[in-house]
């Protein structure tokens, strides 16, 4: 206890030195120690979601966009498929596809406009409330609903999308049917909606009032006879949806060119998904990728970074352990005549050597102490830091 006492005394008279040796030796611990626990965070919280979904579907170019748009709902710009691409593919692959459209936003959140299926797919049972089944409803994940403060009942506004097309509503009214438990999932942050509520949105589908209701000074209204009645872009669309006017809505576009981000493939079977990669990936305009290999190669350009910050950790690591023996050298020298007057008063010959084993164990707890505090505050932050890749 005697070599504790004089230990902790010393270190708190030489406070500074003690500081910045824990420092630097707890940066040496932290820095490999908080990359390692983050990138195997990171590599489960991304091959998870990429595990569950087996086939991604959409136009050809970069794979990576597309695995992270429509699995993350990262904003990126991709080319759409169309519905025709979704009948077909329903008509030769066995299995289950998910149809996604991914272009909008709501106070910033992803609105994700799909099927029940996506929920079936996903496992997503509302907590509150029911999921989306009719034009406008719309099923928000934990993290929109604390957010925004939202519940079933409550209406929720699309952020504009083009204020100089007359034919795109500025704004579209949601009405929250359900919010979907915390999942730690991109699901989290989507706002779920059906695809004719996206196509809505996009200006592709629209209601307004009925041509027999209309009158000729009405604005929006060129003509009107009898038999015919012409209406011109000034035309008061309908940006909410009630239980009055729900059925005048239509849209002015084939059904088949309507378009899709993406479409996620749940096949029977590892031949079925197979084949519908084969048929898919033949000379035509789209791709059918698998998200797990995707995001294989793209944690393999990350784990290239890790390398290099690994290598950067052992240069702090050696220069610390420099900085250490030079500080210890430094300090028995100084402490020399410190060191006589023990052996004056009759110390055992060894207790300088256990004193400064001792200050040196004080340090290294300390700094290991420090370092699991930050690395813990580090990993517990990880799943926000993740949200930046979305």
């Amino acid at each position: 206890m005697g070599l504790l006492h004089l230990a902790t005394r010393r270190i708190r008279h030489e406070w500074l030195q003690a500081v910045v040796l824990v420092l630097c030796i707890a940066v040496s611990i932290f820095l490999p120690a908080t990359s390692t626990m983050l990138m195997s965070q990171y590599n489960e919280g991304l091959m998870d979601r990429a595990a569950r979904t087996p086939v991604v579907i959409g136009s050809r170019g970069s794979r990576f966009d597309l695995v992270l748009s429509s699995l993350y709902f990262r904003p990126v710009n991709i080319d759409p498929v169309s519905m025709a691409v979704l009948e077909r593919s329903e008509q030769e692959i066995n299995g289950v596809l998910v149809p996604l459209h991914l272009e909008h936003t709501a106070q910033g959140f992803p609105v994700v406009g799909t099927t029940t299926d996506y929920m079936f797919q996903r496992e997503l049972v509302p907590v509150q409330g029911t999921v989306p089944v009719s034009l406008g409803e719309a099923l928000v994940g934990a993290d929109v609903a604390s957010s925004l403060g939202l519940a079933p009942g409550n209406t929720l506004r699309t952020d504009m999308v083009n204020l100089h097309d007359l034919s795109v509503p500025l704004s579209v009214e949601l009405k929250v049917c359900g919010v979907l438990p915390e999942t730690d999932t991109p699901d989290d942050q989507a706002v779920l909606v059906d695809l004719q509520t996206t196509w809505l949105i996009s200006g592709l589908l629209h209601g307004h009032v009925e041509p027999q209701d209309a009158t000729e000074d009405e604005e929006g209204v060129s003509l009107k006879t009898d038999s015919v009645v012409v209406f011109n872009p000034a035309l008061d669309q309908y940006n909410s949806i009630d239980m009055e006017n729900i059925g005048s809505f239509h849209h002015h576009v084939d059904p088949d060119k309507l378009p899709l981000s993406a479409i996620l493939l749940y096949p029977r079977d590892a031949k079925e998904e197979t084949l519908a990669r084969t048929r898919i990936n033949e000379p035509t305009l789209q791709q059918a990728v698998i998200p797990r290999r995707v995001i294989d190669d793209l944690l393999a350009q990350v784990f290239k970074v890790k390398r290099i910050l690994d290598g950067l950790s052992i240069v702090v690591a050696t220069c610390t352990g420099i900085l250490v023996v030079l500080v210890i050298t430094l300090s028995i020298r100084s402490r020399r005549q410190e060191h006589r007057t023990l052996h004056m008063i009759g110390c055992a010959p060894g207790a300088v050597t256990g004193l400064v084993s001792i200050e040196l164990l004080i340090v290294l707890l300390l700094s290991i102490l420090l370092a699991a505090g930050a690395s813990l505050v580090a990993v517990a932050l990880a799943p926000d830091l993740l949200r930046l890749i979305y």
